[in-house]
């Protein structure tokens, strides 16, 4: 599951409101969503289990931005989540490009690498994909996935 930053353009090396980059659209509620990671997902707008809102919630007390945050505030971000499916070995995002989404791993497993080389396998409840958000910098890493996965 996901949450969307509202991103239109964007460049390598270049300020986002410079640059636009092809990417693909979710409708959604009379609302077009235009996302650049996860390019081979299939994204729906599936309504959350309550074993979903337990995991995210989980996962978001541990990430210091969202830990303080009110419980009504954090279900807001949670309806405002999309369901990511993928396959074994398929790229989310890539290293020095920019970021458009964070991302909590509801089942699978997502491989993190910087310049090629593994550093570290995230599975169900682990986050990622936050540090370009919080900086509007490049991705510091690659993520793919290691077995198909739900995020």
């Amino acid at each position: 599951l996901e949450e969307n930053k509202s991103i239109l353009s964007n460049g390598e090396n270049t300020p986002r409101s410079q640059i636009r980059r092809k990417g693909f659209e979710i409708r959604r509620k009379q609302q077009t969503i235009v996302t650049f990671d996860a390019p081979t997902a299939v994204i729906t707008d599936k309504p959350k289990t309550p074993k979903d809102i337990k995991l995210i919630l989980d996962s978001l007390s541990k990430h210091f931005v969202f830990n303080g945050l009110r419980r009504d505030f954090s279900y807001s971000v949670i309806q405002e989540m999309r369901h990511f499916q993928l396959g074994q070995s398929e790229i989310i995002f890539e290293q020095n490009q920019p970021g458009h989404n964070f991302f909590v791993i509801a089942s699978g497993e997502v491989e993190l690498l910087i310049n090629g080389n593994l550093i570290n396998t995230l599975g169900a409840g682990d986050s990622f994909g936050d540090i370009a958000l919080l900086h509007d910098s490049l991705r510091t890493a690659s993520a793919r996935t290691s077995k198909p996965t739900c995020m």
